[in-house]
């Protein structure tokens, strides 16, 4: 929890938009999957980087940031880092509930960033 940066402790981070736009803080996630991809080189050569689960901000996510196409900059800037160190399998937060759910808890229609 909290390794893209994009903590969000109470669902309500007023800067949650700025940072799932900023290269930097997105970028920080990088050094994860650096530091995991030695560590399989050295002790499993045989098995390979799963990501089980991902959100770009925990606790639900923000509302009307989370589950919208905003977001897809945060999920594709990770599924590009993740490719960069041969993930074989990348899974995300959700189907439904939070606010980053790919369909709405209610209608069980996509969610804006169901389409990315």
């Amino acid at each position: 929890v909290g390794v893209f940066g994009l903590e969000d402790p109470n669902g309500s981070d007023e800067h949650l938009e700025r940072k799932i736009l900023d290269p930097e803080r997105l970028s920080r996630v990088e050094s994860i999957f650096g530091n995991l991809s030695e560590t399989i080189k050295i002790y499993g050569p045989w098995s390979s980087v799963w990501v089980g689960e991902a959100g770009g901000a925990y606790n639900s996510g923000g509302n009307h940031v989370s589950n919208r196409f905003l977001n897809s900059f945060w999920y594709l800037d990770q599924l590009g880092i993740a490719s960069c160190y041969n993930t074989k399998v990348y899974c995300r937060q959700t189907l439904i509930g939070g606010n980053y759910g790919l369909l709405n808890a209610t209608t069980f229609a996509p969610n804006p960033d169901y389409y990315r």
